[in-house]
Formats: C-alpha cells, structure tokens, sequence
C-alpha cells in the first residue's frame, strides 16, 4: 500500500499531457530560440479568462488542459513585436508550429548592458542570484549551490564558510524538516532564483525582535516565479554486475503555497538516504577530541547514486556496506490566512555489513606502552518511522500559536564478532579476545512543544510562553559470548557467557517565558525564566550462564545497576538590547540553579544529592560597516550536565580487553564559547571573503581517565581487571580549549567562464585525560587549505575541480616520543559534457594520500567513477546510462581519530567496481504564475 500514493502521483502529473497546445518560439530574423517569452492564451468568449505559459531554453512552450474554443494567442517579450492570432481549439493536443517574433526597431537605441549582480548584501542576509551560475540541465540545487562562493557539501552536511548550515526552507517556508542535504538534494537547479544565506532567529526571538544572538545558519531557496507552480521530479531504475542494484523516486507538486513531495530509494549499492535521525548507530561514532578540522579522516564516495549524479541522495560517509529501502513524504500549506501546516513522515530499513580493521596506540609513561589491533566484522538492520510536523495559527493580530509534535519509532538489531590483540610496543603479546555480541533494540521517542506569543499595543512590548516535553524509551536485550587470554603464555584464560537487559527511559518537561519591555526608542529589556524538570532511568541487569542448570540464572553483579536519577533546572535573567543604525548590541546575565538527585537501587543502595549554582554571561555585537561589510561577535557561556550513562557506575564488558564504567561523582561543564564573523561582499565584482574564529573554553571537562592494567588489579566492588585490560571512566579536568578559524574567498574569472573559491584555516584543540593516574595533555593542531573551481560555460559543459589539505600535528605530554605529524589531501575532479544532442558523458576522479599514519595505513590510491548516457524523446526527459563505480578497482576507507589516550587508524569495509545499467525519466511540467 505504501507504494500505491507515488504512483498515482506519477500517473496524474503525466496525465496533464491531454488536451495540450504547444508550439516554439524563435528569433525572425536570427532564428534564435527566445526562451524567456511570456505567450497567452485569451478566451475570445470570455476575455477576462487568460492562460500564461512561458518559453523554454529549447524554444517550446506549453499550455495544458486547454478546454475547446476560440482563443487569441500573443506573444509578449521586452524589445520584440507583439505577435497576436487567433486560434481555434477543438478536443485533441494541438502544435502551434514555430511562431517567429521580429525585433522592435523602436527600441534599438535603447541599450541594456548590465552585469548579472550575483551577491549582495542585504542587512544580514547575503543574498546569492541563481542566474549568475550554469549549470547541466538536470542539475540539483545541490549541485547549483556548490558553484557559490562559500557553500560546500562535507561527509552528509551543508556548510556555508565552514559553519553547518541547520535548515533549508524554500521560500520562507519548511520543507523536510531539518534536513538541509535532503531539501537540496528534491529540488531541481532550474527552478531556483535567488539562494538567500542568513542566521535564523529561534521562533521566539523572531517574535520579540531581540535578538539574543541564539541563532542557526541557514539557507533560503527563492524559487522562480514561472518555476514554482507545476509537478517536476524523477524515477529512476538501475541495474548492474554482481547484483548491484539502484532505484527510486524524487516527485514534487509545487501549487501556490501547497508542496507536496515523495521520495524514495531502493538499493544496495551503499546510497543511504535521510537524515542521521533515521541511522541511529548505524557506522562509528565522532569522538568530539577527534582531529582538528577533520583533518586525515575519510575514504572515496561509497555508491552511486540514481539518475545524474554517482552520489545523489548520499548522507555522510558510514562505515561499511548498507542495503537501504526507504520512503519520505513532505507536505506543506496554507490552510487559510490564519493557518500554516507542514507535515513529512520517513521510513527507513537498512541493513549494514561492515569489516573493520583498528590499529590504536596508547600514550603510556613507561616501558609498557601498548598497542591494540582489533578486527570487527559486524551486521545491523535498523527500521525506523519518523513522523514530524508545524503548525502555524494566528488567532489574531495580538496572538499567535505554534505547535511542533515529532515521534519516532526504531527497531534495530546488531551482531558483531571481535577480535583483539593487546601488544607491548616491544610487539610482545600481552592479550587477547574473541567477543560474539548481539543487541536486539526497540525506542521511540515523542516531543511537543507549543508557543503561545502575544504583542501588546505598545510597540515591542511582548510576552511569549513556550511549552515543551520530550520522552525517550530505549530497551535492549544483550548476549555476549567471549574467550579471553591473559599471560604471555596464554595459559590464564577466562570464558563469559551472559545475557541481559539494559533499559534507559528518559522524561524531560521544560518551560521558557520571555516578556520584553521597550524603555526607549533604540533600548529593550527582556526578562526571561526557564525553569527544566528530566527524568532519567537506566537498568541493566546481566546473568551468567550456570553449566549446573543449564540457564542463565546468575547474576553478574559487577555489570549489573540500576540507577534513578533526577534534575532540575532553574534558569532566569535579564537582557538589554541596543539598537540603532548600524549597530546592534546585546548584553544579558542568567542565574542558574540546578539540583541533581541519583538514587541506586542496584546491586546496593544509596543516594547522592548534588546542587550547582552558575553565573551565565553572554553578549552580541554586530555592526553593519556598510551594505557590503559587516562584523558580528558573540560571547555565550553555558553548562553541561552529565547523562544518565556517565553517572551510571556499572561495567560495560562488550569488549572484554576495553571495559568502560560511569562515575556518580561527575559535576557539570561550564563552558565559555567566543565567535567571530567577518563579512564582505562586492555586487560590482562579484566577489565575497569571510573570516571566521571561534574560541570555546570548558571547566570541569568530562575527560576519560583510563587504567591499562600492566598485572591482574583488583579495583572497587572487588572487580578484577586482567593485565592487558584496560577500564575507562569519565572524571572532571579543566583545561580543555578547541580554537578553530576559517577563511574563505569566492570570485569569478571571466576569461575561463569559472568560479574559483579559496579557503584556509587554522584548528587547535587541547584535551586533558588520564593514563594510570598520569595527567595526559594531548595537542592537536591542523593547518587547512583548499581550492575550487567551478565552470560557469554553458549548459553543455560543466565541471567542478576541488583540492584539499590537511596537515595535522598531535603532540601529548606523558609520552613525547610518540608525537605525530600526519598528512591528508583529496583532489576531486567533476566534469560533465554534452557535446552532441542528447548525448551525455560524464566522468569523476578523486585523488587521497595518508601520509604519517600507522605503516598499514599510508596510502596513495584514485577512484574513478565515469558514465555515458542519452536522452531521448522530444523534450529529452528519457535518459539512459551506462555507469561504472571505481574503474580502476582501488576505492579504501581510512581515517585516524586523536584523543587524549591514544591515536587511532580505522580501515573499513568498502564498494569496489561495479557496472549498471540506468534509465531515468524526468518529469518537468510547470505553468507560468
């Protein structure tokens, strides 16, 4: 059934074709095709009933469902004739033949030489004019926005000089959520007009007009006027060599203000679709002391994709191989002058295989340094519904509502088969397991939240209330079989076989009043109390096998806890803003009081009560130096406190050699974050540079502390940690920083017809640990530099040449001699052609080097991805392609991850070469506004 909605989609937008009238326009006496022609259809009966089409870029118009009669059809185009007759249309499709329009020698002397303005800066809105840039005629708005200066697409995220863009709406309204990549990825290239970059308010500041400088970056796509109403999409099917398959769907009817939108997939070539919402766990989690700018992480693209693109529908690089099917629906509207809706809903079903090779060396301060090889081979199906939705009601001119509901529901089933081996650094052995792990999941996850936002009659005199609550269910049923050695002879072995549950229910109700108060013409005050009640509970339970009855009736207490733990936030202050002219200016303070309570009911009792009182800064500064250059400076300050999971004082042991515990002592982060933003744009040139810089500083850092144990050690509760084994638990240092800065520079060279963007940056992030009780300072540095160019030809030719670098230095304090410098670049080179009619050929090489990382791991390799296609039929919304993935059969995934106790290199699972075989149509089927 799920099936049934696309294809009645599909059926009535082709259904549009009966009863049509089209024909083409041309130059008299050029013979040109004059796209961009307005042409009329006038009921002669009824002169007040017109019909409006516009001109294509192949010359044809179309006027569809035309009812029998007698109409007038003229012809309407700055600097030409009007060409008027008249035209009788009975019940079958008729083809007005080519219409050719003269030149108004009236207007001659008339001279219209002006450059397309391709930026400008508006406020704080940098607006971005789509027509400046070319690109291939079934392009996405991906594809479009990546020629601009300052926009790129990373590892599944859009990035505007190097901050994530959060949202992606499509004139000024929702559109699939909060996925970004995913608006893109719908919309077709052709359609947009204007790209408009900015950062967007909450609702509540949007409201008051004070501006507290909590804001998202975010990206705007105006669609054309004669773009915006019509059905446009594409379906695809692909097929290829050993087994790989490919298909889908991409439907949109845009109509006024309702957009309605289907998608789906179907494959396994690795295309994993939607947002990290639908892949809960799926691949290897970020360590936040990960690399500096992301420097040495990375691997070739892992699929193709349908249709134009080896990677369209592509969100992040996951680890390893996944079959995917899922589906999305996206509806919005305006209901009536009081009421906008917006709704989607997602399926996703995934089944992900993935091989994995791990070489970690940890920072120790004597001779028993070690190393850690492990090899993972695991599998996971994961199922999941989200369902998510706005409205928008306002009751009148004072009061406004907005309710936003989401649930989500999962299943998700893991298996995974490990081995690792513990070495000296004298590469003598130390210790080893085999683990067989299998987590069978069921969560889901509801949230609300409502606002309720009324104006006064005195001008910036508000009051808003926003309720919110959020409930989170996850249960999982766990079974671990594993074989453990531990001497250098290995004759100490240790076998485990256990079975349990580990539950975590989380309930979390939150309120934020804000009332603003105008005290002069360029002063608001705004008060603000947010007071914040979660709920957390989390219950493991773990039995042993007992060979004397065959069941697992024997608790394993040392894994087993159960833990109820309470907080409650009082939050509230006072905040001045000044605005007048050119300047904004913000200051605020925010008392904080927050009282945690932990009880454990498991395996003993006890209570621990805790209360944290914080002073909360924070300040904004913007100034507008003129239409062109602009500054903004942030200062916020914020707490962080520790989840149920960290305060949790039981034994994770799914890996025997790396277990991991919580710590009930944890206090909160206090965190202190500066950001810089410099800004200058040249509509003249058509030039745009950013600077970026941020600064953020946190005490009480929960860092890892760790104890690789060099003898059998017996810790709390009479635990015994077996030499070669080490245990890892959060503790609380100070002294961690993450400095990042960023600059870019975007301009067009008009002797190539091209693009060219240039970008640099510098990163430092200093992580505090532990090592057997040894203070560990680990510093990692990352110097950044890229360039692109993108052409700017024609329609038939379009490429996009890319290089960047990274070269990463990671120094730690107790073990010097094991400092690291390693380098990490990729070039990427796009090109698509159309050289004759509807031939398409397209080609894409990707360069990687790791150079500085473990022997195995150094590699130099290219992947090559290349296709050939046609189109057909007389609008050329028939492809057919012949793709081939990694032509040269050499695609690798590697990455290094740096943290305070070890640098890591990870090598997975990848697609190697594969052929397919692909047909697309394109439906593009729009009506003049």
């Amino acid at each position: 059934m799920k099936f049934i909605f696309p294809v009645i989609f599909f059926l009535y937008a082709l259904s549009g074709y009966a009863q049509n009238v089209t024909g083409k326009v041309v130059d008299a006496g050029t013979g040109d095709l004059m796209s961009g022609t307005i042409v009329l259809l006038i009921d002669k009966s009824d002169t007040t009933k017109v019909n409006s089409a516009y001109v294509e870029e192949d010359g044809v118009f179309q006027f569809e469902r035309i009812k029998a009669g007698t109409y007038i059809f003229k012809t309407l185009l700055v600097g030409y004739k009007i060409t008027t007759f008249e035209v009788g249309i009975g019940s079958e499709n008729k083809d007005l033949g080519t219409i050719k329009i003269a030149e108004d020698l009236q207007m001659q002397d008339i001279v219209i030489a002006e450059k397309i303005t391709r930026v400008e800066q508006n406020g704080d809105t940098t607006n971005i004019n789509a027509n400046a840039y070319v690109t291939n005629p079934d392009a996405t708005a991906e594809d479009l926005v990546t020629k601009m200066p300052g926009i790129t697409v990373q590892n599944g995220e859009v990035k505007v000089n190097g901050e994530t863009v959060k949202k992606v709406t499509v004139d000024g309204e929702e559109f699939f959520g909060n996925d970004a990549l995913l608006v893109l990825r719908s919309l077709p290239a052709e359609i947009v007009g204007k790209v408009q970059i900015f950062d967007r308010q909450t609702d509540q500041a949007q409201f008051t007009g004070f501006d507290d400088g909590n804001s998202q970056k975010s990206i705007n796509i105006v669609t054309k006027p004669e773009k915006n109403n019509g059905q446009f999409g594409k379906v695809y099917a692909g097929y290829g060599t050993n087994d790989r398959y490919n298909a889908g769907l991409n439907l949109n009817s845009f109509k006024g203000k309702q957009r309605i939108s289907v998608i789906g997939i179907a494959n396994n070539i690795n295309v994993q679709n939607f947002s990290a919402q639908d892949l809960t766990s799926m691949g290897a989690s970020s360590n936040r002391a990960g690399p500096p700018g992301g420097g040495g992480s990375g691997g070739g693209p892992q699929g193709g994709g349908g249709g134009n693109s080896a990677n369209n529908f592509l969100v992040g690089q996951q680890s390893g191989i996944s079959t995917t099917n899922s589906i999305g629906l996206n509806y919005s509207d305006v209901w009536s002058p009081k009421l906008k809706v917006t709704a989607s809903y997602f399926f996703n079903n995934s089944t992900n295989v993935n091989n994995s090779i791990i070489n970690r060396q940890y920072f120790l301060n004597d001779t028993a340094s070690t190393i850690y090889r492990e090899d993972n081979t695991s599998k996971t199906q994961n199922y999941n519904h989200r369902i998510s939705g706005r409205l928008e009601y306002m009751l009148d001119s004072s009061n406004s509502f907005i309710y936003i509901p989401s649930i989500s529901f999962q299943k998700r089933n893991s298996y995974q088969n490990l081995l690792g081996v513990n070495r000296y650094i004298t590469d003598s052995l130390l210790s080893t397991t085999a683990n067989n792990n299998e987590n069978r999941s069921d969560n889901y996850s509801i949230s609300n939240n409502l606002m309720w936002r009324h104006k006064f009659a005195k001008k910036g005199r508000t009051f808003s209330a926003n309720l919110g609550s959020t409930i989170n269910v996850n249960e999982v049923n766990t079974t671990l079989y594993s074989d453990n050695f531990y001497t250098d002879n290995l004759v100490s072995t240790r076998l485990i076989d256990q079975q349990g549950i580990n539950n975590t229910h989380s309930y979390s109700y939150r309120t934020n009043i804000m009332y603003t108060e105008p005290i002069s013409k360029t002063g608001t005050l705004q008060f603000n109390y947010s007071p914040t009640y979660t709920k957390n509970d989390a219950n493991k339970r773990v039995d042993n096998y007992n060979t004397s009855t065959g069941e697992y009736d024997s608790t394993a207490i040392y894994v087993s806890n159960q833990l109820d733990n309470y907080t409650l936030t009082q939050k509230g202050g006072i905040g001045y803003r000044y605005a007048k002219g050119k300047t904004n200016f913000m200051v605020g303070v925010d008392g904080q009081n927050v009282k945690l309570s932990s009880t454990q009911l498991f395996p003993s009792t006890s209570e621990i009560e805790k209360q944290f009182n914080n002073i909360l800064p924070s300040a904004m500064l913007k100034i507008k130096f003129s239409d062109s250059s602009n500054i903004r400076l942030f200062y916020r300050s914020s707490t962080s406190t520790p989840g149920v999971n960290q305060l949790q004082n039981v034994i994770d042991n799914s890996n025997t050699l790396l277990l991991s515990t919580g710590n009930q002592n944890l206090k909160q982060e206090y965190t202190n974050s500066l950001f810089m933003h410099y800004g200058i744009t040249s509509s003249k040139k058509a030039t745009s540079s950013m600077l970026f810089l941020g600064i953020n500083q946190t005490n009480n850092y929960i860092a890892s502390s760790s104890f690789i144990a060099t003898n059998d050690t017996v810790i709390e509760n009479g635990v015994t940690i077996n030499k070669g084994s080490q245990l890892r638990r959060p503790v609380n240092l100070d002294g961690y920083w993450n400095v990042n800065s960023f600059y870019t520079y975007g301009f067009p060279v008009s002797k190539i017809k091209s693009n060219i963007n240039l970008n640099t940056g510098v990163s430092y992030i200093r992580t505090p640990g532990t090592i057997n009780l040894i203070t560990n300072i680990s510093n990692a540095y990352a110097l950044s530099g890229g360039l692109g160019i993108s052409s700017n030809i024609s329609k038939q030719v379009d490429f996009n040449v890319t290089y960047n670098a990274s070269y990463n230095i990671v120094e730690n304090s107790i073990r010097p001699q094991l400092n690291n410098n390693y380098f990490y670049h990729l070039a990427t080179a796009k090109v698509n052609i159309m050289p004759y009619k509807g031939l398409v050929l397209s080609t894409e090489v990707n360069e990687r080097l790791y150079s500085g990382l473990s022997t195995a791991f150094n590699q130099q390799f290219f992947l090559w991805n290349a296709s050939i296609g046609y189109k057909l039929l007389k609008d050329q919304s028939l492809e057919v392609r012949v793709s081939v993935f990694d032509l040269l059969n050499q695609n690798r995934s590697i990455a290094r991850t740096v943290t305070e106790s070890y640098v890591q290199d990870t090598y997975t699972t990848v697609l190697t070469r594969y052929f397919m075989f692909t047909v697309t149509y394109n439906l593009k089927n729009f009506k003049a506004s």
